[in-house]
Protein backbone atom coordinates (compact mmCIF):
# COMPACT_ATOMS: atom_id res chain seq x y z
CA UNK A 1 0.00 0.00 0.00
CA UNK A 2 2.93 2.22 -0.59
CA UNK A 3 4.16 4.60 -3.05
CA UNK A 4 7.72 3.81 -4.70
CA UNK A 5 9.30 7.07 -6.60
CA UNK A 6 12.42 7.17 -8.75
CA UNK A 7 13.54 10.83 -8.78
CA UNK A 8 16.34 11.26 -11.35
CA UNK A 9 17.46 14.65 -9.97
CA UNK A 10 17.93 16.21 -13.41
CA UNK A 11 16.74 19.10 -14.97
CA UNK A 12 17.08 19.74 -19.19
CA UNK A 13 20.74 21.99 -19.51
CA UNK A 14 21.50 21.31 -15.98
CA UNK A 15 24.32 18.77 -13.53
CA UNK A 16 22.84 16.77 -11.51
CA UNK A 17 22.97 18.41 -7.90
CA UNK A 18 23.87 17.01 -4.79
CA UNK A 19 21.42 15.10 -2.83
CA UNK A 20 18.95 14.98 -5.92
CA UNK A 21 18.52 11.99 -7.35
CA UNK A 22 16.74 9.89 -5.02
CA UNK A 23 14.37 7.00 -4.62
CA UNK A 24 11.19 7.76 -2.42
CA UNK A 25 8.81 5.64 -0.54
CA UNK A 26 5.54 7.40 0.60
CA UNK A 27 2.85 5.99 2.90
CA UNK A 28 -0.52 7.95 1.60
CA UNK A 29 -2.33 6.71 4.28
CA UNK A 30 -0.21 9.42 6.49
CA UNK A 31 1.18 11.52 3.79
CA UNK A 32 4.40 10.90 5.32
CA UNK A 33 8.02 9.58 3.62
CA UNK A 34 8.70 6.14 4.83
CA UNK A 35 12.05 5.59 3.61
CA UNK A 36 14.18 8.98 1.11
CA UNK A 37 17.36 6.86 -0.23
CA UNK A 38 19.96 9.35 -2.20
CA UNK A 39 22.09 8.11 -5.22
CA UNK A 40 25.71 8.85 -4.96
CA UNK A 41 28.66 8.39 -6.57
CA UNK A 42 29.82 5.99 -7.42
CA UNK A 43 26.08 4.28 -7.88
CA UNK A 44 25.26 7.84 -9.67
CA UNK A 45 27.43 9.13 -12.57
CA UNK A 46 27.18 12.20 -14.45
CA UNK A 47 25.56 11.12 -17.07
CA UNK A 48 22.89 8.83 -15.14
CA UNK A 49 18.85 8.86 -16.09
CA UNK A 50 17.66 6.64 -12.71
CA UNK A 51 14.65 5.65 -14.87
CA UNK A 52 12.40 3.22 -13.42
CA UNK A 53 12.35 1.05 -10.29
CA UNK A 54 10.59 -2.51 -8.84
CA UNK A 55 11.24 -3.23 -5.33
CA UNK A 56 10.69 -6.10 -3.42
CA UNK A 57 9.86 -6.56 0.32
CA UNK A 58 10.70 -10.53 0.51
CA UNK A 59 14.69 -9.87 0.23
CA UNK A 60 16.40 -7.68 2.74
CA UNK A 61 15.63 -6.90 6.29
CA UNK A 62 13.50 -3.99 4.83
CA UNK A 63 13.18 -4.55 1.14
CA UNK A 64 15.50 -4.44 -2.14
CA UNK A 65 15.37 -1.76 -5.04
CA UNK A 66 16.25 -2.45 -8.58
CA UNK A 67 16.63 0.72 -10.36
CA UNK A 68 17.44 0.98 -14.60
CA UNK A 69 19.50 3.89 -14.88
CA UNK A 70 19.21 3.61 -18.78
CA UNK A 71 21.95 6.68 -19.02
CA UNK A 72 22.05 10.15 -20.70
CA UNK A 73 25.35 8.92 -22.03
CA UNK A 74 26.32 5.29 -23.18
CA UNK A 75 27.11 4.35 -19.38
CA UNK A 76 23.55 2.28 -18.33
CA UNK A 77 23.23 -0.18 -15.58
CA UNK A 78 21.35 -2.00 -13.00
CA UNK A 79 21.53 -0.39 -9.35
CA UNK A 80 20.41 -2.30 -6.87
CA UNK A 81 19.90 -0.68 -3.52
CA UNK A 82 19.40 -2.29 0.37
CA UNK A 83 16.25 -0.53 1.89
CA UNK A 84 17.76 -0.63 5.44
CA UNK A 85 21.15 0.34 4.71
CA UNK A 86 20.43 2.71 1.85
CA UNK A 87 23.44 0.96 0.47
CA UNK A 88 24.03 0.64 -3.47
CA UNK A 89 26.01 -0.76 -6.39
CA UNK A 90 26.12 -0.90 -10.27
CA UNK A 91 26.12 -3.73 -12.07
CA UNK A 92 26.40 -5.29 -15.42
CA UNK A 93 27.27 -1.96 -17.12
CA UNK A 94 28.68 -3.91 -20.19
CA UNK A 95 26.26 -6.52 -20.37
CA UNK A 96 24.74 -7.02 -24.21
CA UNK A 97 21.29 -7.11 -22.20
CA UNK A 98 22.11 -3.78 -20.81
CA UNK A 99 23.35 -1.27 -23.01
CA UNK A 100 21.93 -0.08 -26.18
CA UNK A 101 21.92 -2.25 -29.47
CA UNK A 102 24.42 -0.14 -31.95
CA UNK A 103 22.65 0.70 -35.30
CA UNK A 104 19.27 0.04 -33.76
CA UNK A 105 16.94 1.50 -36.32
CA UNK A 106 12.85 1.84 -34.96
CA UNK A 107 10.08 3.17 -37.27
CA UNK A 108 7.84 5.67 -34.94
CA UNK A 109 4.68 7.55 -36.44
CA UNK A 110 6.05 6.27 -39.68
CA UNK A 111 8.75 7.33 -39.58
CA UNK A 112 12.80 5.60 -39.84
CA UNK A 113 14.59 7.01 -36.59
CA UNK A 114 18.11 5.05 -35.55
CA UNK A 115 20.31 4.79 -32.34
CA UNK A 116 22.77 7.68 -32.46
CA UNK A 117 24.36 8.05 -29.18
CA UNK A 118 25.99 11.70 -30.63
CA UNK A 119 22.75 12.79 -32.68
CA UNK A 120 20.05 11.10 -31.24
CA UNK A 121 16.86 10.74 -33.27
CA UNK A 122 14.58 8.59 -31.08
CA UNK A 123 14.50 8.57 -27.12
CA UNK A 124 17.52 6.17 -27.16
CA UNK A 125 19.73 4.32 -24.05
CA UNK A 126 20.33 1.03 -22.37
CA UNK A 127 18.23 -1.04 -19.87
CA UNK A 128 14.88 0.69 -19.12
CA UNK A 129 11.85 -1.37 -18.80
CA UNK A 130 12.25 -3.38 -15.68
CA UNK A 131 9.41 -6.04 -13.88
CA UNK A 132 9.06 -8.44 -10.87
CA UNK A 133 6.77 -11.47 -11.12
CA UNK A 134 4.08 -11.44 -8.39
CA UNK A 135 6.13 -13.72 -6.00
CA UNK A 136 9.24 -11.80 -6.47
CA UNK A 137 11.45 -14.27 -7.88
CA UNK A 138 12.24 -13.09 -11.02
CA UNK A 139 13.60 -9.74 -12.32
CA UNK A 140 12.79 -8.69 -16.21
CA UNK A 141 14.09 -6.04 -17.99
CA UNK A 142 15.09 -5.20 -21.53
CA UNK A 143 17.37 -1.92 -23.10
CA UNK A 144 15.12 1.18 -24.88
CA UNK A 145 16.58 0.53 -28.24
CA UNK A 146 16.63 -3.12 -28.48
CA UNK A 147 13.49 -5.80 -29.11
CA UNK A 148 15.21 -8.68 -26.56
CA UNK A 149 13.59 -9.23 -22.95
CA UNK A 150 16.10 -10.81 -20.37
CA UNK A 151 15.53 -11.79 -16.88
CA UNK A 152 17.39 -12.81 -13.50
CA UNK A 153 17.02 -14.38 -11.06
CA UNK A 154 16.02 -12.08 -7.43
CA UNK A 155 18.30 -14.05 -4.96
CA UNK A 156 21.29 -13.77 -6.60
CA UNK A 157 20.64 -10.40 -8.17
CA UNK A 158 20.03 -8.91 -4.55
CA UNK A 159 23.10 -10.75 -3.00
CA UNK A 160 25.94 -8.49 -2.37
CA UNK A 161 28.14 -10.51 -2.94
CA UNK A 162 27.31 -11.92 -6.92
CA UNK A 163 29.60 -10.12 -9.37
CA UNK A 164 29.06 -9.37 -12.59
CA UNK A 165 30.74 -12.31 -13.87
CA UNK A 166 27.71 -14.63 -12.06
CA UNK A 167 25.30 -12.48 -12.79
CA UNK A 168 26.09 -12.54 -16.31
CA UNK A 169 26.00 -16.34 -16.55
CA UNK A 170 22.97 -16.19 -14.96
CA UNK A 171 21.20 -14.05 -17.29
CA UNK A 172 18.53 -15.47 -19.46
CA UNK A 173 18.04 -14.59 -23.13
CA UNK A 174 13.52 -14.08 -22.72
CA UNK A 175 13.49 -13.99 -26.62
CA UNK A 176 11.61 -10.97 -28.95
CA UNK A 177 9.27 -8.72 -27.33
CA UNK A 178 9.03 -5.51 -29.81
CA UNK A 179 10.44 -2.39 -28.68
CA UNK A 180 8.68 -1.48 -25.17
CA UNK A 181 9.41 1.11 -22.49
CA UNK A 182 7.58 0.13 -19.63
CA UNK A 183 6.81 -3.63 -18.33
CA UNK A 184 4.64 -4.82 -15.58
CA UNK A 185 3.26 -8.37 -14.44
CA UNK A 186 -0.17 -9.02 -14.02
CA UNK A 187 -1.36 -10.83 -10.58
CA UNK A 188 -1.37 -14.24 -13.19
CA UNK A 189 2.39 -13.30 -13.84
CA UNK A 190 1.47 -12.22 -17.70
CA UNK A 191 4.03 -9.45 -18.56
CA UNK A 192 2.43 -6.31 -20.02
CA UNK A 193 5.02 -4.54 -22.10
CA UNK A 194 4.24 -1.02 -24.33
CA UNK A 195 5.65 -0.78 -28.13
CA UNK A 196 6.49 2.45 -29.19
CA UNK A 197 6.41 1.45 -32.85
CA UNK A 198 3.26 -0.04 -32.98
CA UNK A 199 1.38 2.50 -30.59
CA UNK A 200 -0.21 -0.72 -28.34
CA UNK A 201 0.01 -2.33 -25.44
CA UNK A 202 1.29 -6.00 -25.78
CA UNK A 203 0.46 -8.80 -23.41
CA UNK A 204 2.86 -11.55 -23.09
CA UNK A 205 1.77 -14.97 -21.40
CA UNK A 206 3.43 -17.23 -19.54
CA UNK A 207 3.39 -20.06 -22.36
CA UNK A 208 5.16 -16.81 -24.34
CA UNK A 209 2.92 -16.01 -26.93
CA UNK A 210 1.54 -12.91 -27.04
CA UNK A 211 -1.84 -10.91 -27.63
CA UNK A 212 -2.52 -7.14 -28.50
CA UNK A 213 -4.21 -5.40 -25.27
CA UNK A 214 -4.52 -1.57 -26.77
CA UNK A 215 -3.92 0.05 -30.17
CA UNK A 216 -4.46 3.66 -30.40
CA UNK A 217 -2.64 6.46 -32.52
CA UNK A 218 -3.16 8.25 -29.42
CA UNK A 219 -0.75 5.76 -27.80
CA UNK A 220 2.37 7.92 -28.39
CA UNK A 221 5.55 6.73 -26.60
CA UNK A 222 3.80 4.79 -24.19
CA UNK A 223 6.14 4.67 -21.03
CA UNK A 224 5.05 4.24 -17.56
CA UNK A 225 2.82 1.28 -16.91
CA UNK A 226 1.19 -0.89 -13.63
CA UNK A 227 -0.80 -3.49 -13.59
CA UNK A 228 -3.75 -3.53 -10.51
CA UNK A 229 -5.78 -6.48 -9.61
CA UNK A 230 -8.37 -5.50 -12.13
CA UNK A 231 -7.04 -2.99 -14.59
CA UNK A 232 -3.60 -1.80 -16.39
CA UNK A 233 -2.33 2.01 -16.30
CA UNK A 234 -0.48 3.46 -18.87
CA UNK A 235 1.45 6.79 -19.64
CA UNK A 236 1.81 8.28 -22.79
CA UNK A 237 4.40 10.90 -23.43
CA UNK A 238 5.07 11.67 -26.95
CA UNK A 239 8.89 11.56 -26.12
CA UNK A 240 9.40 10.81 -30.26
CA UNK A 241 7.92 14.47 -30.45
CA UNK A 242 10.57 16.41 -28.60
CA UNK A 243 11.86 19.19 -30.11
CA UNK A 244 15.56 17.91 -29.52
CA UNK A 245 14.56 15.08 -32.36
CA UNK A 246 12.97 17.02 -34.50
CA UNK A 247 15.15 19.54 -35.71
CA UNK A 248 14.47 21.88 -32.60
CA UNK A 249 10.75 21.94 -32.82
CA UNK A 250 9.01 20.76 -30.32
CA UNK A 251 5.63 18.30 -31.69
CA UNK A 252 3.98 17.64 -28.82
CA UNK A 253 0.36 18.20 -28.86
CA UNK A 254 -1.32 18.66 -25.45
CA UNK A 255 -3.35 17.15 -23.66
CA UNK A 256 -1.04 14.63 -22.27
CA UNK A 257 -2.80 11.03 -21.30
CA UNK A 258 -3.55 8.49 -18.79
CA UNK A 259 -5.10 5.27 -20.24
CA UNK A 260 -6.44 2.26 -18.43
CA UNK A 261 -8.05 -0.89 -19.63
CA UNK A 262 -9.85 -4.23 -18.13
CA UNK A 263 -7.37 -7.23 -17.06
CA UNK A 264 -8.94 -10.40 -18.48
CA UNK A 265 -9.52 -13.32 -16.31
CA UNK A 266 -6.75 -16.18 -17.81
Amino acid sequence: GRIWAIDAGKRAGHPIGDGAAKIVCIDPQTNTIVHRILLKSPVLLPNSHMNDLRVTLSHGSAGTVFVTDSSFGTEPALVVVDVATGHGRRVLSRSRAILPEAGFLAIVEGEPRQYLPQKPQLVSGGVDGIAITKDEQRLYFAPLTSRRLYSLPVDLLADAASDDPMLEAAIRDEGEKGVADGLDFDQHDRLYTTNYEHDCILRRDPDGSFKMMLRDPRILSPDGIFASETHVYCTFGQWNRLASFNGGKDRREPPYLLARFLIEAP
